[in-house]
């Protein structure tokens, strides 16, 4: 059974209610409208949910107390029979196993204390319907007007059987397909599978002569409940979905950042005024195949062979061929401290996208808890005194790398730098089709520093910057030439990762197109 309680007032900060000796009936405290049997006598705290403009507060209670979906059934029959409007939040809030009171109730509840005596005859009306049942466990609505900044970590809503349609052998091969696309790292693909397939229940129950055309329709939101039961963490999904937006937008958009420098290698840099957050913009074309370059990054553990600002780097986890986990330490100059992260590195596979056409890897910072879970101390003895003298930079949202290919250009190499299959009978240049990248790079850091000065600055965009660039192009260049070198073999012996990758981007070569001319 359920309980319900509005708040008319802003809750302050408070995230737990005040159990008093009362007896039960309704009151107010600090402004706040409520029902003292819901009080937190259990130390229990009340979580928030947002459901459009609406907040629901849902806690566990054992007590006997008013049906909520009477509740709902007699405001109905007070409309003079007329069918009242749940409106699409509430209904799917309903269907994930929540409920909401109506707006009018609320508005009631928010009015002030001229209407607290006809909110409480109506409730108390209500209240005395009430019948005595076994104590159960259930949900316990709150509603309140707090705005999102207020809003509270999300609870788990209650487990509602999946809708038939679901089971139909149409539906679960699209399931699995959308599992599959997600588990490949193609998170746009299955993320529109799924829309599809609502949109295909949608349509299923219009076809019904039988259904209530009134129904609103069935969203991916509506399947967040559904998550367990259909092997696909809607949630998460829909984040990951909304991260990648939130970066490509970033890369295209170069509103507010100040051009460093011109030319092959594209610098730009921008910093958030009031805070110690700056941010790093790099581009340039590597006349090299999307692979080779996804190996520079991905074989973490070979950065200090090429990079000598880099001080250390270990590949200290990697969950999937999609995703690692990496500590790295760079050289900084005098009079500040070296540098480190350990950043989380995931990629996706966009090339089915009309728009992008790439292979995006997002970074971001890992979490305190999860640095404890790596078991460094253990794992790397070294690690952490070494980092006790380091400086931890932190590395924001939206942070990424990504990889395009364009199409191959004509040019002429010299004979002994051909690749194998090269045709050189009448002279000692050939010519043949270079294989080139579209790469972007886009950095949100916080050093932690207050005042950075221009020789730190000048020192990245002007030194390190450059110098990192010209050593990719040479490792690039030199790297791969002996099969029998370190890239060439791990690339190799990694076909589950690269071989996919250069699978991947061939399918969609007639349809690259340059974006830089």
């Amino acid at each position: 059974m359920g309980q319900i309680c509005c708040c008319p007032a802003d809750l302050s900060g408070k995230e737990r209610w005040t159990k008093t000796d009362a007896t039960p009936t309704i009151g107010t405290l600090n402004d706040l409208t409520f029902d003292d049997r819901a009080g937190d006598s259990d130390g229990e705290f009340w979580e928030a949910r947002s459901f459009g403009s609406m907040s629901v507060y849902s806690t566990t209670s054992h007590q006997s107390c008013l049906s909520i979906n009477d509740l709902l059934d007699q405001y109905q029959e007070d409309l003079d029979g007329d069918i009242h409007d749940l409106e699409e939040e509430m209904e799917e809030a309903a269907m994930a196993g929540g409920h909401l009171v109506p707006k009018e109730i609320e508005k009631a509840a928010t009015e002030g204390m001229e209407n607290e005596a006809a909110w409480t005859g109506w409730f108390t009306s209500f209240k005395n319907k009430q019948e005595t049942v076994a104590a159960e466990t259930s949900p316990v609505v709150h509603v309140t007007s707090l705005d999102d900044s207020k809003i509270a970590t999300a609870f788990p809503l209650a487990a509602v059987p999946l809708p038939e349609f679901f089971s139909s052998e149409t539906a679960l091969k699209k399931l699995q397909h959308a599992k599959e696309l997600k588990s490949n790292g193609r998170i746009l693909e299955a993320h529109e599978m799924l829309l599809n397939l609502c949109e295909d229940f949608n349509e299923s129950r219009s076809n019904r002569s039988s259904e209530d055309t009134s129904q609103t329709s069935f969203t991916l939101s509506s399947l967040i409940n559904h998550s367990t039961a259909l092997g696909i963490d809607i949630t998460a999904l829909e984040t990951d979905v909304d991260a990648l937006h939130a970066a490509l937008s970033g890369l295209e958009d170069d509103t507010g950042w100040m051009v460093s420098r011109k030319g092959e290698l594209r610098v730009l840099y921008s910093h958030k005024k009031g805070t110690t957050q700056h941010s790093l913009k790099f581009h340039a074309v590597f006349p090299h195949p999307v692979e080779h370059i996804l190996s520079l990054a991905h074989e973490w553990d070979l950065l200090p062979t090429w990079n000598k600002f880099t001080l250390e780097a270990i590949k200290l986890a990697e969950p999937s061929i999609f995703e690692s986990v990496v500590y790295g330490a760079q050289w900084m100059m005098k009079p500040f401290r070296h540098m480190q992260a350990i950043v989380r590195a995931r990629g996706f596979d966009l090339a089915a996208s009309p728009l992008h056409r790439c292979l995006l890897i997002m970074i971001n910072d890992v979490l305190d808890t999860e640095v404890d879970a790596l078991d460094l101390e253990n794992r790397y003895p070294h690690l952490p005194g070494a980092m006790a003298k380091r400086k931890r930079v932190n590395i924001l949202n939206d942070s990424c790398i990504k990889l395009r290919p364009l199409p191959p250009m004509e040019g002429r190499i010299d004979n002994k730098n051909a690749q194998s299959g090269s045709d050189n009978r009448n002279g000692t240049n050939i010519t043949r089709r270079i294989p080139r990248t579209d790469a972007h790079l886009m950095v949100h850091l916080d050093p932690h520093i207050p005042y950075v000065p221009s020789s730190l600055v000048n020192f990245v965009l002007g030194i390190l910057a450059p110098y990192i660039y010209n050593q990719m192009l040479k490792v690039l260049d030199n790297a791969f030439k002996e099969a029998d070198g370190e890239f060439p073999k791990r690339v190799r012996d990694q076909p589950e990762l690269y071989g996919l990758v250069e699978k991947r981007m061939a399918e969609f070569a007639d349809e690259l197109h340059s974006i830089c001319e």
